[in-house]
């Protein structure tokens, strides 16, 4: 949170724990979300479920990035299912992280993939 006092940001709330006892409350308890990060479990099965679990808070200029999506062949796998939800109209696959976003007016569904050094 000191990070984001220096940057001046103020409407941010950071909550820190596992996810699998904290998300469901932490849903419960806000409005649509414009950003998420999720950096949680490593696994195919837990990553889906946040992300399905998250499905239910966003809008359509929502953005949700996963960091790690090639961590694993199960983080793989879950960036693969993710990436091809009805949902998502768009998504950046930057080795690292994996961003989605869910604009309605991208009419036809695009994946990228960024390469850099």
């Amino acid at each position: 949170m000191k990070h984001f006092k220096q940057m001046g940001l103020e409407n941010i709330e950071c909550r820190v724990g596992n996810f699998d006892t904290i998300l469901e409350q932490v849903l419960v308890e806000s409005e649509p979300f414009d950003f998420i990060f999720i950096d949680g479990n490593h696994r195919h099965e837990p990553t889906v479920r946040y992300f399905k679990q998250c499905l239910s808070h966003i809008h359509e200029n929502t953005v949700i990035v996963f960091d790690d999506i090639h961590w694993s062949p199960g983080m793989a796998k879950a960036w693969e299912e993710i990436k091809s939800a009805t949902e998502v109209t768009l998504s950046l696959d930057l080795f690292y992280f994996g961003i989605v976003f869910f604009r309605k007016e991208f009419l036809n569904k695009q994946d990228f993939i960024l390469r850099y050094s």
